[in-house]
């Protein structure tokens, strides 16, 4: 499959022509320049004159600012380069409305010495200030003229692609990029907790961008990922802060993706940091993916920095235990892993949770089980009185997965009080093995239905 990398300094509309061609608004736009600040990719699937499909990967990367002199600029600059070391083609992206700038001369200059072809995007033609003629003077003799918000001009780019006749060889060959990942893992938390850092050590390289500034992060990033056979995707998230906090727009946006992210992920680790656990804002976002049904794993990072070495962990611990005991007695004994990511151990306990929870949050329990577990229930903790009447449980069925979501039919569903709801999901929870999974239980007045 051929790797196709989107270049050119920042604000000249890469992430919205990578939206464009991917058909999906996978990267945050917006008129501030420097939104992108890590490469992401996605594959699109491009369609012959000959009615066969090509495949191909697309990477959007950091704006190039070649004269700027702070650290993330440079480290922006460096995972841009680190994308086009890995592409076959390159998109090089210009503005119309700003015409040629020298920091788009020294970025052709650069990519001239790499000896790939490269094909010149002069984009926001749609502008009335547009100045096209301007494109010539880099030197390359077919530019495009294209308008990723408005669509003008995309299609010559598919025409291009064709051109290229790179198809896939074999479409049934293991492609971590093609198949749909079997479990897409959200990385959540506050600001610089370490979230990028982890995703590093878990992939043993430098993909993201890590720094003690918060807020390095702001696209949520999609990475695949291989464990043991599995087909994962790591996604890592801009941090979360409190409302009144996100004041800026690029940071306002960046919190929504990853709240996005919480609600189409299937599993969450919220990360945390060792030496300030647990704040209101950790279980604000706890609440939160608790709420959307999906499978919570807290993850306590930089125990490498603990002082007095087991001691004061075991504190942190006692603490930590006792605080979602009493602030998130939604979700029963959800699942804790301590661990260093500057340290890069521990990793392999933590995939082995998140498969088995997994496989519990898709499970399915059979009818006469549950049935046979309610009575059970009930001849250990009767349902209440009401009106001088006892409550019956007659029936009950699992009408969903992921979360399991169970019905319970009952002669008086209104004065079944709470407390005796919860009995029930932790006594199901605890007999079926959904600990540390979210369940939902629905209550209706009625007989059994199959009577």
């Amino acid at each position: 499959m051929q790797t196709i990398a989107l270049v050119g300094r920042p604000n000249v509309g890469k992430s919205t022509l990578f939206n464009r061609l991917v058909g999906k608004p996978l990267a945050l736009v917006n008129e501030m320049p420097g939104m992108t600040r890590d490469w992401r990719e996605a594959i699109i699937d491009v369609e012959l004159k000959d009615t066969s499909t090509a495949s191909f990967k697309l990477i959007d990367t950091p704006g190039i600012s070649c004269f700027a002199n702070d650290e993330l600029s440079q480290t922006m600059e460096r995972k841009s380069r680190q994308a086009v070391d890995q592409s076959d083609l390159i998109f090089f992206v210009v503005d119309a409305v700003e015409g040629i700038l020298p920091q788009d001369e020294e970025i052709s200059l650069w990519l001239r010495t790499l000896g790939k072809p490269v094909v010149l995007l002069t984009n926001k033609v749609e502008s009335k200030s547009a100045q096209t003629h301007d494109t010539y003077q880099l030197g390359y003799s077919d530019p495009l003229f294209i308008s990723s918000r408005e669509g003008h001009g995309i299609n010559k780019i598919f025409d291009l692609l064709d051109s290229l006749k790179q198809r896939s060889e074999d479409h049934s060959e293991t492609d971590i990029f093609t198949q749909k990942p079997e479990i897409q893992i959200g990385i959540v938390g506050r600001p610089n907790v370490g979230k990028s850092t982890l995703i590093n050590a878990i992939l043993h390289e430098d993909r993201l961008i890590t720094s003690p500034t918060a807020g390095s992060t702001r696209d949520a990033i999609s990475i695949p990922f291989m464990w043991k056979d599995r087909h994962l995707r790591l996604i890592d998230t801009a941090g979360i802060r409190r409302k009144s906090r996100d004041k800026e727009v690029p940071e306002a946006l960046a919190v929504k993706d990853a709240l996005r992210t919480i609600k189409f992920a299937q599993v969450v680790l919220l990360i945390v940091d060792v030496t300030q656990p647990f704040e209101q804002q950790d279980l604000t976002i706890a609440r939160r993916v608790v709420e959307e049904g999906r499978i919570l794993i807290l993850v306590v990072n930089k125990i490498d920095l603990c002082s007095d070495g087991a001691k004061k962990l075991d504190e942190i611990k006692k603490d930590i235990n006792h605080t979602l005991s009493h602030s998130l007695a939604q979700l029963k004994n959800p699942k804790i892993h301590y661990l260093s990511a500057l340290d890069k151990k521990n990793f392999n306990s933590l995939f082995e949770d998140i498969s088995s929870l997994y496989k519990d949050w898709n499970k399915r329990i059979s009818t006469h089980k549950l049935n046979q577990w309610l009575m059970d229930a009930q001849s250990i903790h009767s349902p209440p009185l009401s009106k001088g009447r006892r409550i019956k449980l007659k029936f009950m069925s699992q009408i969903k997965t992921r979360p399991p979501q169970f019905i319970i039919f009952s002669n008086n569903t209104a004065d079944l009080p709470g407390s005796y709801v919860k009995f029930l999901e932790n006594s199901l929870s605890k007999t079926f093995g959904f600990v540390g999974i979210p369940i939902r239980i629905r209550l209706k007045k009625g007989l059994n239905p199959y009577n």
